[in-house]
């Protein structure tokens, strides 16, 4: 009986044992296959917004807007309510806010090789300069002719000085493209930000 009764034992050991590392095996194929799909819907949520930013950066009126808040922030002794406050920035605001609802962003930027914030839906951004090693990392490549999705970083991480109170309470991701002249040559770079939460 005893040996009846280790040989059982042994026997439910090693039972629960290959049960347990067969469940393991599921659980982590299925926990796998869950990951493959998540990165494969985000790969398709990027570039889908990548086709979209692309598409209105290449708006006729959304070009001359911006071109003409480029031209002013490059003059010489230019101030920033020089160019945040220009009647070029009112029409692009409402152009682009009526696509932001439609692509369920919450703002945008305009930022000129320079690295200032030329536009901006929140007036608080306007006038503002993104860190040289926000642009580096960021923008450099949008200014070569990508266009690129950006993670959220906090808004000190990404600017010289941020707003005391910043308008957009939690964490950002941006969708960034290029805008050109009627030349071709790359003017600024739009960006487009959406809550990361959602």
């Amino acid at each position: 009986m005893l040996a009846v009764s280790a040989g059982l034992l042994v026997l439910g050991y090693w039972t629960y044992q290959a049960v347990e590392s067969s469940l393991r095996g599921l659980r982590s194929a299925a926990l796998t296959s869950l990951l493959e799909a998540e990165v494969k819907t985000l790969a398709l949520w990027i570039d889908n917004h990548k086709t979209d930013i692309r598409r209105i950066a290449r708006d006729r009126e959304v070009r001359e807007h911006v071109l003409a808040l480029s031209r002013i922030a490059s003059r010489p002794g230019v101030v920033a309510a020089d160019y945040c406050n220009a009647p070029a920035r009112r029409p692009l605001v409402a152009q682009l806010g009526a696509v932001l609802e439609e692509q369920g962003a919450v703002t945008f930027n305009a930022v000129d090789p320079g690295r200032r914030i030329i536009a901006s839906r929140f007036p608080e951004y306007c006038g503002l300069r993104l860190s040289e090693q926000a642009f580096e990392r960021d923008l450099a490549a949008v200014f070569r002719g990508e266009t690129r999705f950006v993670r959220p970083y906090l808004p000190h991480e990404r600017l010289e000085s941020a707003p005391a109170v910043p308008p957009l309470e939690r964490p950002v991701t941006w969708v960034e493209t290029p805008v050109r002249d009627a030349s071709g040559a790359i003017i600024a770079a739009l960006a487009f930000g959406e809550y990361a939460d959602g």
